[in-house]
């Protein structure tokens, strides 16, 4: 078995997302902003960066 396999792509760095003004939320409750990282005050799962998204 004679497969050629080439990878042609270049590696790029993925972006970091960036939140929104600073903003973290739980993905668990949406209801729950925070200024800064951390966790849910309900079920302490971490809280992530609000992030934009834009869809082309």
């Amino acid at each position: 078995m004679n497969d050629v396999h080439t990878h042609d792509a270049k590696l790029t760095t993925p972006s970091v997302p960036v939140s929104v003004d600073g903003a973290y939320t739980c993905p668990m409750h949406p209801q729950v902003r925070k200024e800064g990282p951390g966790n849910c005050p309900i079920c302490k799962h971490l809280a992530l960066a609000m992030v934009e998204t834009t869809f082309a």
